[in-house]
């Protein structure tokens, strides 16, 4: 029996700038500060922990109070909508 797929969400959403509106599927994901760390290796490369290694290397001094900076990114399927959030918990 072939499973059914859910389609994505629609969204109408408008640019705050121009105005104008479109309408369409948006994603969104998130990256913590220095996540292109691991942009060198593939997983067979590098153990997890070892990458972290890395990372407390270069950016762990920056953040001694625990909180990394977490970015937000919206982007629109096939619409060229990419818009990037700062959000600070």
């Amino acid at each position: 029996m072939a499973e059914a797929r859910r389609q994505p969400k629609t969204w109408k959403f408008r640019n705050i700038q121009f105005g104008s509106e479109q309408e369409g599927a948006l994603v969104a994901y998130w990256e913590v500060e220095g996540d292109s760390i691991s942009d060198d290796h593939t997983p067979d490369e590098i153990k997890a922990h070892e990458l972290f290694d890395e990372w407390m290397k270069r950016h762990g001094k920056k953040y001694r109070n625990g909180l990394v900076p977490i970015h937000w990114f919206v982007k629109g399927e096939g619409s060229g909508v990419f818009e990037a959030y700062a959000i600070s918990v």
